[in-house]
């Protein structure tokens, strides 16, 4: 068994109790990282107060607005928070989000990425006031390319892709899972697309955040800001579209559901994936390769 077997193994068996690490506060944005203690100008400060330091300072990017998006447009992307990961071969073909907690260094792009999708499906998943779930999500594109391949992240890619099976967006859908996604410490907007990302009041905002990099860091899809984008798929007259791709899909490439692995765990996905790769152009997707991130 290889060693990125082991640690995938092993990382899926861990619980991790997050209210050891840290605290959330909606209101101030700051998160307490009790575990995390750096040398700051000769004086030992914890992360938090680093953190919490530099959110209510000039140091920071200038478009940063820390604190929930009271708006669902695309200005939210200013209440995103920055981080920009290490996406290197050696150390992150096999990132995760139990990386976060063991502290390898500098924090791989596919840890937070790992981080986000779950925080998102936590969410997505738990049901609303009647305990049923909000949408029906399933991996697709880039991410299930990533699952379907070598069942890792990808190491370069700059977001997570969700789809969702939902008969009628609602505002009732939509209140439901900005308040559950805001509890998260998460920000649900919409630019074309649905859209999520992590919010200043993250309980790990302050391990994620880089001090030293984000401040140069720009809002916006070109992978300055960890994302998970949202794609709809509906079915019509017995084929199935998916937002974003102008062909359609055939019912017996979509149905029925299978699991797909993903860093040790299992998630839905459509039936044929090969097929979703063919109508979003990705070429000889089997074999990795580098390209260049394209916006949606």
């Amino acid at each position: 068994m290889d060693f990125a077997r082991r640690r995938l193994q092993r990382g899926a068996r861990e619980t991790i109790d997050v209210s050891r690490f840290s605290q959330q506060s909606p209101v101030t944005g700051t998160a307490k990282l009790n575990d995390s203690v750096v040398g700051f100008g000769g004086v030992q400060a914890s992360r938090e107060q680093l953190f919490a330091s530099e959110m209510n300072s000039t140091r920071k990017a200038s478009w940063l607005n820390p604190g929930p998006c009271e708006l669902s447009d695309d200005s939210c992307w200013n209440h995103c928070l920055p981080f920009k990961g290490d996406m290197g071969a050696e150390k992150c073909s096999s990132a995760s989000l139990f990386d976060i907690w063991r502290g390898f260094g500098n924090l791989c792009h596919a840890s937070v990425l790992h981080l986000l999708l779950d925080d998102f499906l936590a969410v997505a998943q738990s049901g609303g006031e009647n305990h049923t779930p909000l949408l029906q999500p399933l991996l697709t594109l880039g991410t299930l390319l990533g699952a379907h391949r070598s069942h890792t992240i990808i190491r370069w890619t700059h977001d997570i892709d969700v789809a969702y099976f939902l008969k009628e967006w609602t505002s009732d859908v939509e209140e439901g899972l900005r308040r559950g996604l805001r509890e998260k410490g998460l920000i649900l907007f919409k630019d074309k697309i649905w859209r999520v990302c992590f919010a200043t009041y993250h309980p790990l905002a302050a391990k994620i955040y880089s001090v030293n990099e984000s401040s140069k860091l720009k809002p916006g899809t070109d992978g300055d800001i960890p994302y998970l984008d949202l794609y709809h798929m509906t079915e019509d007259g017995g084929m199935f579209a998916h937002e974003t791709i102008k062909s359609l899909l055939k019912r017996e490439h979509v149905l029925p559901l299978k699991k797909c692995e993903l860093l040790g765990k299992l998630y839905d996905t459509i039936q044929k994936p090969e097929a979703l790769f063919k109508l979003a152009r990705y070429g000889d997707f089997m074999r990795e390769k580098q390209t260049n991130h394209r916006r949606r």
